[in-house]
């Protein structure tokens, strides 16, 4: 007698979109701990350091931040597409982990060797610091990319609350010192970060996925990395999107007048990460989905859009009327009027960011990134226009002024990029 087989059923509509806002939520959480206490810190930097120390410290950083981004080889969107596909997530991430730890080396021996020949904005101390940070937060990095591809969301958020208690502690070790600099202020970032580097790293170790793997020469290095150089030019030009500001600034008016838009810059980083946040929680989910229902992306992405501009709208408007008042509070009286100035030039520009990674998720996660990488760069080049031509006449403010008109010409032709592949011609369902 055959044995019946049971039918499958299909998975539920809502089931997936419980299932992606559940790890948004993990994420968002160990973004929080993670990147929300180093936003702390930073803040209490703002008010303890001069303003040309600030602006000197957030400078390094930010070349760091694009350093970042140079070492990962962009291994880390390669790892998120490429593990939502894989038979084995673990191992496949756990490999090009490998490989992504060699591009981190190298950054970091460069920057390290431009601190010490005294090419590095506060002397050779703070480049030295920066260099700890960069290897820190450059392997920090990859391992956060790989628990968002292998879709293990609590391993993130454990070690980001790992990260945190590491930058509370680094805060109360710097604030115990008689006088505050940009490079001790530095060095105890990049202790928090290297703390949370090796919690990554431990928590893998213990979970098993570090165990036995191909050997380097087996790997497939040479597809790897041409797989990934389009997100390597991708995230090159989104670091140096975001942090073009603080060093055109710097490079132009100083240090001080660096300082108000590094930290008002403070809170759109955080807007960013939440962006970031809803790039990790949906893109393994999207990149299946170009494979199995391309026809849904466009339905999906209008529904993104719809939901998230109902919070982030509201969120912009109060900002730019508030923005004095809440650069009062957070960054102290020194930096109200300067920084509050930029802030509420800035809103309309963090409003738009979150809107544009949702675009970018629909987007990145195709197999096709040839035009996405043409866009981008023509993007980054008219905001550097807009950055020489508005900080040379206005300063800090003409700087926050170039962002949001950038993330504006952004948004709108990444979305019509979207629009084009996925909803011309497309019938939405009655």
């Amino acid at each position: 007698m055959a044995r019946k087989v049971a039918a499958v059923r299909p998975p539920r509509r809502g089931s997936d979109a419980l299932e992606r806002a559940r790890i948004a939520a993990i994420l968002l959480l160990g973004q929080g701990l993670g990147r929300g206490s180093q936003a702390i810190y930073s803040v209490i930097m703002v008010r303890e350091l001069s303003k040309a120390g600030y602006g000197d410290m957030a400078t390094v950083l930010a070349s760091c931040g694009v350093l970042v981004a140079v070492g990962d080889l962009g291994f880390s969107r390669l790892i998120i597409r490429d593990a939502a596909r894989a038979h084995d997530r673990t191992m496949l991430a756990r490999e090009m982990l490998r490989v992504r730890a060699g591009g981190v080396l190298v950054v970091v021996g460069l920057l390290a060797l431009a601190g010490v020949a005294g090419a590095v904005p506060g002397g050779e101390l703070l480049g030295l610091a920066g260099a700890f940070y960069l290897f820190a937060e450059g392997l920090s990095y990859g391992y956060e990319a790989a628990a968002a591809g292998v879709e293990r969301p609590s391993r993130f958020a454990a070690v980001q609350g790992v990260g945190g208690v590491a930058v509370a502690v680094a805060a109360v070790a710097v604030l115990s010192q008689d006088h505050v600099t940009p490079a001790g202020a530095a060095f105890g970032l990049a202790s928090a970060s290297a703390v949370k580097a090796l919690a990554h790293w431990a928590l893998w170790r213990w979970r098993g996925a570090l165990g036995p793997s191909r050997r380097l020469r087996d790997l497939p290095v040479r597809q790897w990395l041409r797989d990934a150089l389009p997100f390597l030019a991708l995230m090159v030009l989104a670091a140096v999107y975001y942090r073009a500001g603080i060093l055109i600034l710097h490079l132009s008016r100083g240090s001080e007048e660096t300082a108000p838009y590094a930290a008002a810059m403070r809170v759109f980083d955080g807007v960013v990460v939440l962006g970031g946040v809803v790039f990790a929680a949906v893109s393994p989910a999207l990149s299946r989905m170009h494979r199995e229902r391309p026809n849904d992306l466009w339905r999906v992405w209008r529904r993104m859009i719809a939901v998230f501009a109902c919070g982030v709208v509201p969120a912009a408007v109060t900002l730019m009327l508030v923005g004095e008042q809440f650069a009062r509070v957070v960054f102290g009286p020194r930096y109200a009027v300067s920084a509050g100035d930029v802030l509420t030039a800035l809103a309309p520009g963090m409003a738009l960011a979150i809107l544009q990674q949702i675009s970018a998720s629909v987007v990145f996660m195709s197999d096709d990134r040839g035009a996405v990488l043409r866009l981008t760069a023509f993007n980054v080049s008219v905001l550097f226009a807009l950055l020489v031509v508005l900080t040379n006449t206005s300063g800090a403010h003409g700087a926050a002024v170039a962002m949001s008109a950038a993330e504006l010409l952004s948004f709108t032709t990444f979305s019509l990029l979207v629009w084009l592949r996925h909803g011309r011609g497309v019938v939405a369902p009655a």
